[in-house]
């Protein structure tokens, strides 16, 4: 699998051919993002809004949706 560094709004984020991951405690802008673990589904309204622990599971790592 091929990493591919990608920086969005100066939150370096990890892409995974065409999956987009961030942690918990960025700021990867507004959007839907899928819990990797559990597939919860966390919305972010605003770019200054921070990206939770996963509210089903408390895992830290997301795709974005």
């Amino acid at each position: 699998m091929t990493l591919y560094p990608v920086v969005l709004m100066g939150i370096s984020l990890i892409q995974y051919g065409e999956d987009i991951m961030a942690t918990t405690g960025e700021k990867p802008g507004k959007g839907a993002y899928y819990c990797e673990k559990c597939g919860q589904r966390v919305d972010l309204d605003d770019h200054t809004d921070t990206l939770p622990p996963c509210p089903k599971c408390a895992h830290t790592k997301y795709k974005k949706g």
